[in-house]
C-alpha cells in the first residue's frame, strides 16, 4: 500500500508538500521524478522547524522496495496521499500549504514552480 511511503515531518501549521521528489505513473506513463526538490524541502523544514509540517515520499524506502506510486495529483480524490493530507490537516489545522515541484523542461526557464494555498477544505 502506497501509505507506507509517504513521509512526514512536523506538526506545525504550514504545510510543506513534494509530490515528485521520486518518479510516479501518471496516467499509465512514467512521470520523472524531479530533482533538486527534495534537498529544497528538508533545508525549508530544517530552518523552519517547529512552525512546519513535511509531507513527501520516502525516497529511500521506495528506492529499496524498488516502488513505482500512483502520481498523486492525477488520482485526487482517490490518492492515499491526499487522505493523508485531509486528515493530518484535522489535527494541525494547517494554515498556509506550499506545493513544490520541479520545472525540469523546455516550456519555461524556471527550475521550480512553488504553488500555494490558504484554503483548506472541512
Amino acid at each position: 500500500m502506497e501509505n507506507e511511503y509517504i513521509l512526514i515531518k512536523g506538526k506545525g501549521p504550514i504545510l510543506i508538500t513534494a509530490p515528485h521528489v521520486v518518479a510516479t505513473m501518471r496516467n499509465g506513463k512514467n512521470h520523472a521524478m524531479e530533482r533538486h526538490i527534495l534537498p529544497m524541502v528538508l533545508k525549508l523544514y530544517n530552518i523552519l522547524g517547529d512552525k512546519c509540517t513535511l509531507v513527501t515520499w520516502d525516497r529511500k524506502k521506495v528506492r529499496q522496495d524498488n516502488k513505482c506510486l500512483s502520481d498523486p495529483n492525477f488520482k485526487k480524490g482517490h490518492s492515499i496521499w491526499f487522505q493523508k493530507i485531509k486528515s493530518l490537516h484535522k489535527k494541525h489545522k494547517f494554515s498556509l500549504h506550499l506545493d513544490f515541484h520541479g520545472m525540469d523542461d523546455e516550456t519555461t526557464s524556471n527550475n521550480l514552480d512553488i504553488g500555494l494555498g490558504h484554503k483548506f477544505s472541512k
